[in-house]
């Protein structure tokens, strides 16, 4: 079957092939993008490396023109992205992009080791991906054997309550499914720990304790009005003593736990509203209470923050992140080895060549 470049080619401007193009670069759904080797490698040591050694060898496969093909295992889309900013033309379509496209994109310019784009751009652009899907980003940070990205990622995943979490995870294998089976389990163990370090202040199990607290000059401890309700005993100040709380206090702050198990973050804690409870609290004292909740909600939330930069993600990590990155580029080779880019009965009919 004949098949004319104009077909398979990528949009402006790689829509042309010129006199002072000596390669084309292929995706693996066949588009091409044709150029220069020199500009396609200025920003990236890896593409430059690979264009270099096919120039070299001569028993490429010629494609338009003459020209040798450097066959990729990125898609159409991603390969164009790939290709614009070589030439410093970061794609507008990236930032109205979805999360898969974009970390698809990402993932190429870490694997490609993109100059200029591996810190600050990729730091910002995986945690924009990582709020709306923190295990996905997970799994392209070791892929890719970048802790950073790891821990940004990890923490992150807070935002998402623990049963979302351990649903993603099956389905988290957009760049590596071994990588995300073997690994992205650890993601989940960091959110458990963020869980406990958030609730901590609370006491991790019934019943509540706010060991942290040294004082009982707060309204709902305090209350005139409610001496005949059933209290209950909780300890304070790293159980040196303790105070006689209302069920209605006991219950917000059950309700508290609840809030922090779903998303594991300070904010959870110092944004956290009143919710409807059985038992009401003191309306007389409607004011001061509210303003000692806050207070009160203030510590807490201080303490979870401190708790959290704390937290040792590093520990959460793959134990030999090298090792696994190895096989894991080692399957890449591998599967960009089998791919066929174009069929063999597949011919390019040459393209008008424009000096």
């Amino acid at each position: 079957m004949m098949v004319s470049f104009a077909e398979l080619c990528g949009p402006a401007p790689f829509d042309v092939i010129t006199s002072k193009h000596d390669v084309i670069l292929a995706a693996k759904n066949g588009a091409l993008f044709p150029g220069h080797s020199r500009v396609f490698g200025a920003k990236s040591p890896v593409l430059r490396e690979e264009l270099a050694g096919l120039l070299e060898r001569s028993d490429h496969i010629p494609g338009c023109n003459g020209l040798p093909i450097w066959r990729s295992d990125l898609d159409r889309d991603v390969l164009h992205d790939l290709a614009l900013t070589c030439m410093g033309e970061v794609s507008t379509r990236l930032s109205a992009g979805n999360t898969k496209k974009r970390l698809l994109f990402l993932d190429a310019l870490l694997k490609f080791k993109m100059m200029d784009f591996e810190d600050t751009f990729a730091v910002d652009e995986l945690r924009a991906c990582a709020v709306l899907d923190p295990i996905e980003a997970y799994v392209l940070a070791i892929s890719n054997r970048w802790e950073e990205g790891a821990r940004i990622s990890t923490l992150e995943s807070a935002r998402l309550p623990l049963p979302v979490v351990a649903r993603l995870l099956p389905r988290a294998s957009l760049y590596n499914e071994d990588v995300a089976l073997r690994e992205g389990g650890r993601i989940y163990d960091a959110r458990l720990e963020l869980v406990r370090v958030c609730m901590c202040p609370l006491g991790i199990d019934d019943p509540i304790s706010l060991l942290w607290l040294d004082e009982k000059d707060y309204a709902f401890f305090n209350c005139p009005h409610t001496r005949k309700d059933v209290k209950e005993k909780i300890p304070i100040d790293n159980y040196n003593d303790s105070v006689m709380a209302p069920k209605w206090f006991i219950e917000y702050c059950l309700a508290l736990r609840e809030a922090i198990w779903k998303c594991s973050l300070p904010a959870t804690i110092s944004n956290f509203r009143i919710p409807k409870l059985k038992n009401p609290y003191c309306q007389l004292c409607k004011a001061r209470i509210q303003g000692d909740l806050n207070r009160f909600l203030s510590r807490m939330a201080a303490i979870a923050k401190e708790g959290l930069a704390e937290v040792d993600i590093d520990t959460y990590f793959p134990e030999d992140m090298e090792a696994l990155i190895a096989e894991n580029e080692r399957e890449r080779a591998a599967a960009a080895t089998s791919a066929v880019i174009l069929q063999p009965q597949t011919v390019l009919r040459n393209s008008r060549v424009r000096s």
